[in-house]
């Protein structure tokens, strides 16, 4: 029985290594077909952006010109509810 698990855990190991090399090889194909827009459709081009300052250029932030607000619902234990209150 142990020699039976042994060859099925390296067959299977075996299937996982070559499923994983040909999910990431493929055929590269070259010629005619591009990703490009069709030629009737023109390209979008990108949105004006807001300028950025020197701070901003530096910490890369932020992110967006509108504030988002974002909510959680949670499940949470009654004790540890009862702990977050009293911080606040």
């Amino acid at each position: 029985m142990k020699r039976l698990t042994r060859i099925l855990a390296l067959l299977l190991a075996l299937v996982l290594a070559f499923g994983l090399l040909g999910g990431c090889g493929g055929k590269e194909e070259s010629g005619a077909e591009e990703t490009s827009a069709p030629p009737d459709e023109p390209s979008q081009a990108p949105e004006e952006t807001p300028e950025e300052t020197e701070e901003s250029k530096a910490s890369g932030l932020p992110l967006v010109d509108e504030l988002t607000e974002l909510t959680l619902w949670a499940t949470i234990n009654p004790s540890a509810l009862r702990v977050i209150d009293s911080y606040s």
